[in-house]
């Protein structure tokens, strides 16, 4: 009886007794996640509040991994800090097992194989700001995330720095013309320089500039824009970042044809408008004020050229002399297809000529006739390479007997207004006096032959050029008379 009875009040225990150890593990369980939940905590060193480019900011990086239990302690352990762009790496400190932290773009990660639990730390993490990232009033944030395996992820609070001790976004664009002191030559290239400068404290990305033209107007030139319609676009203007200070210019030539305009149609038909757009910092997008600018006044076409020739004026037999003629558009629209012709005396010899060559480039393809034939041969332009040096004839004729009776240069480029060849482009020849002349003469500016006769002292000879232009109604005629004399001056250098 005794033993029924203590058995009925052991059955209940004994009948319970998973159902008591299946709740106990479960609390074990929960009570384990719950300890090993990790935390990271992020602060301003110093307690700063506001940050000005160029200077210094450290965070203090706090981290608590609990205890998990025994022999469980943390594994793969990552912190890892994504820098805000406007901030720059300075350099960064480790802790427990950790390491100093390392940089990849603009991420620092801390990494550690094992880090016991119940394990607390703290490391640091400096940065700079970075000049014209942020605006003035912007506000910079940062947060890091602690990572194990197998485990969730834990973030950070995020402090904020707020930016000051800057100027503010602003982007100063201008559009003037720079050829026919303001004025629009029909028919004519017209010159616009377009300037966007930063003129406020923050790097403006993602650059477009555009100019939309009057409809009906040429684009002679584009300076690296794309034309679509009456519209030039420049995208990634200035390589497509505008830094506080900078300034980015294009040049772009147009061309307003008498077929669509008139000089009594209004300024404002003429106007061109420029327009900039740019992100500032990390900002958003900004469509930012655009500038219009027309002629002063619309003028038609005057074609006009004022040409000299110089050369040696007294000069005996075997010296050295010169022959040089200055091209110049005294007009306000450029001449066209210029050609130079100068049948040389028989008296001289040409001994060499100006290469023609200005700033690099080429201006005018050198022609010439030999022996007062009616034969014309072209110089090699790889001879031409040199601005500043004369080209000897020897390096072109074909025999040490042939001699040069005319000269021809037939401009590649266009003379401006206002503008003159210049000293290293205007057709300029070196010479000696010969005791005999060459047999020819020239007659009505074409060489005739004729029979080789003494120089004589003293005699006189005059050089006549023939100077003409598509854009010109007719010829022009320069010359220049030399003296041969007796008394032989000390002999001349090359101009």
């Amino acid at each position: 009886m005794k033993r029924r009875f203590f058995c009925s009040l052991l059955k209940p225990f004994w009948a319970e007794l998973p159902l008591r150890l299946l709740l106990i593990s479960l609390l074990f369980a929960l009570n384990s996640f719950v300890a090993s939940a990790q935390s990271v905590v992020k602060t301003i060193s110093g307690g700063a509040t506001t940050i000005s480019p160029g200077q210094t900011l450290c965070y203090d990086i706090a981290f608590t991994a609990p205890d998990k239990g025994a022999n469980h302690n943390y594994t793969n352990v990552t912190i890892v800090d994504v820098l805000d762009p406007r901030f720059e790496y300075v350099n960064s400190t480790g802790s427990n097992n950790f390491n100093n932290g390392l940089l990849s773009g603009n991420t620092v990660t801390w990494t550690a194989a094992t880090l016991e639990d119940g394990s607390t730390g703290s490391f640091q993490v400096c940065v700079r700001l970075k000049n014209g990232m942020a605006a003035n009033g912007d506000n910079v944030p940062n947060k890091v995330t602690f990572n194990e395996s197998g485990s969730p992820t834990a973030t950070s609070n995020t402090p904020t720095v707020g930016v000051t001790g800057i100027l503010p976004n602003e982007i100063k664009i201008t559009k003037e013309i720079t050829s026919g002191n303001g004025n629009a030559v029909l028919d004519e290239q017209v010159s616009y320089l377009i300037k966007a400068c930063n003129t406020g404290g923050v790097s403006n990305n993602n650059i477009v500039m555009t100019d939309n033209l009057p409809a009906g107007a040429v684009v002679a030139f584009a300076d690296g824009g794309t034309v679509t319609g009456n519209t030039i676009t420049w995208n990634n203007f200035g390589n497509n970042t505008l830094e506080p200070g900078k300034c980015q210019e294009r040049n772009i030539k147009i061309i307003f044809p008498s077929s669509a305009f008139s000089a009594n149609d209004p300024l404002s038909k003429f106007a061109n408008t420029a327009g900039f757009t740019g992100t500032p910092g990390t900002g958003s997008p900004v469509n930012y004020p655009p500038v219009t600018i027309g002629p002063v006044a619309v003028v038609a076409p005057v074609y006009q050229a004022q040409h000299f020739k110089y050369g040696s004026v007294d000069i005996g037999v075997g010296y050295i002399g010169y022959f040089e003629i200055n091209l110049t558009n005294s007009g306000n629209a450029a001449l066209k297809n210029m050609v130079v012709v100068d049948p040389v005396p028989p008296q001289v010899n040409v001994t060499t000529i100006r290469g023609l060559i200005r700033d690099g480039v080429q201006v005018a393809t050198l022609k010439y006739k030999i022996n007062g034939a009616s034969t014309i041969y072209t110089v090699p332009a790889s001879l031409m390479v040199n601005e500043r040096l004369f080209l000897p004839v020897s390096s072109f004729l074909a025999s040490p007997t042939d001699y040069i009776s005319e000269l021809i240069w037939e401009y590649t480029v266009d003379l401006q207004p206002g503008e003159n060849t210049g000293k290293y482009a205007r057709p300029e020849y070196n010479y000696v006096v010969l005791a005999n002349t060459h047999p020819y003469e020239v007659s009505g500016g074409t060489e005739v032959p004729a029979a080789s006769v003494p120089v004589a002292n003293p005699s006189s000879f005059n050089n006549v050029a023939t100077i003409t232009s598509s854009s010109l109604p007719s010829s022009s005629e320069v010359s220049h008379t030399t003296n041969v004399i007796d008394k032989k001056p000390a002999p001349e250098v090359n101009k």
